[in-house]
């Protein structure tokens, strides 16, 4: 796991590719299921790595809707989700760490 936070560059550019979650047009369907939870188990990982309080100002709103969206769907399947990530998603993941997928 990279240590810039998701959406970011190595220099902390902002990107807007987590706030996908928070738009009222977005639907997540089984397939995006263990791409978003390793995205928010890679949240988990990294809040140990930044300060609480830049963490949790730059981090906790999407968290907690990665925790809404694990609830809704059911946290073991979620969690189960985990089981089926492949290396394109973490190579996703990783892409949204650098911030290459910035606009």
């Amino acid at each position: 796991m990279r240590t810039t936070a998701p959406g970011r560059t190595q220099t902390g550019a902002a990107a807007p590719t987590s706030c996908c979650l928070s738009c009222e047009n977005s639907r997540v369907h089984t397939g995006h299921h263990p791409r978003l939870a390793l995205l928010r188990r890679q949240l988990i990982s990294l809040r140990s790595a930044w300060p609480e309080k830049l963490w949790r100002e730059r981090w906790d709103e999407h968290l907690q809707r990665l925790d809404d969206l694990r609830a809704k769907v059911n946290e073991s399947t979620w969690d189960a989700a985990l089981g089926r990530v492949t290396d394109h998603d973490r190579m996703i993941i990783d892409h949204l760490y650098e911030g290459d997928l910035a606009p």
